[in-house]
């Protein structure tokens, strides 16, 4: 086949794809496989039909060129004029029901805003009379509280003797731990004695601290082993109405207490509490369970002293009985 009717194969093979009205670009690879020839041919003798395939020079060229039957084309063309007419119907139908769409939601978009925007200033309104409100609350209160504070004034009695500040627990126990360590380690009963006694006097320097700011209750719990002090101070001040000092005092003569409390001035009422247990069983549970490194000559020492009592100074002494679990 000469180039030339190949030529014409080729133009023939544009046209009828223009005049099918075919909505994908022609490719010189279509156009090269419809007409069987190679891809290299085409570039090589009739690369000057590019033009017409990627749609730089108009088709009607090559139509007239080609003398094809011109009733056909007519036909095929307006063919092609009524689905590009049905298209374009298509086209404006769909972009007027996207504009609806986008204006209604513009619309409501606009008014929700408005909506928002009127419900803000109702809700800021609202707050500023409610703010107005409790304004004109807070100043009734205060008058009243005034008012209340004068009546006070006019009927409460003298206030009474000055006391130690807080209605609070104020807990004193010497810190024994390093003469019980030094006992364990060395045995030494005076060197264990001479800390005790440290620890004792610097406890006693802080309670002397707290009734410099005045009078006081002090309860003075005599440590006798029995039982735990925690438990003590929780069953008997855990609702206590006004300060109290509880202080451990791990001694256990009757002389040593007396001199420990006769520099407690502004303890008032001074008070003594001492435990007591009838069975032998119980005191060795309790001080196996409780005290584990107390030295026994101090349990030694207890049980051969008398209990303190009234006549050695206090307001009030009280002797309580210890059961196991104290």
């Amino acid at each position: 086949m000469s180039t030339a009717d190949t030529e014409e194969r080729l133009v023939s093979v544009i046209c009828e794809y223009f005049l099918s009205g075919q909505k994908e670009k022609l490719t010189i690879n279509t156009v090269c496989e419809r007409a069987s020839i190679s891809r290299q041919a085409f570039n090589k003798n009739y690369k000057h039909l590019k033009p017409f395939i990627n749609g730089q020079r108009k088709v009607d060229e090559l139509l007239l060129r080609q003398d094809m039957d011109a009733q056909k084309v007519i036909v095929q063309s307006q063919k092609l004029v009524r689905d590009l007419e049905i298209e374009l119907q298509e086209l404006r139908t769909s972009e007027f029901a996207r504009f609806a769409e986008f204006e209604n939601n513009v619309f409501s978009s606009f008014m929700t805003s408005d909506v928002l925007t009127h419900r803000a200033k109702q809700l800021t309104v609202e707050l500023r009379k409610k703010a107005l409100h409790v304004e004109l609350l807070k100043r009734e209160l205060d008058a009243k509280d005034v008012e209340l504070a004068l009546a006070h004034a006019h009927h409460e009695p003298p206030p009474p003797s000055k006391r130690a500040k807080n209605s609070d627990i104020h807990i004193f126990k010497p810190d024994l731990a390093t003469a019980i360590a030094s006992f364990s380690a060395e045995s030494d009963q005076e060197a264990y004695l001479a800390l005790k006694v440290k620890a004792v006097n610097a406890m006693q320097q802080k309670l002397l601290k707290l009734l410099r700011q005045g009078t006081i209750r002090v309860v003075v719990f005599q440590e006798r082993y029995l039982c735990s002090f925690e438990k003590f101070i929780e069953r008997n001040f855990s609702k206590n109405d006004e300060s109290v000092a509880v202080v451990n005092l791990p001694l256990s003569s009757r002389m040593d207490i007396r001199e420990f409390v006769q520099v407690l001035k502004g303890a008032v009422p001074l008070e003594l509490y001492t435990s007591h247990c009838d069975s032998e069983a119980t005191i060795n549970a309790q001080r196996a369970f409780l005290f584990q490194g107390v030295p026994e000559f101090e349990f030694k020492a207890l049980s051969r002293e008398s209990l303190p009592t009234i006549q050695d100074g206090y307001d009030k002494v009280t002797i309580f009985r210890v059961v196991q679990g104290d």
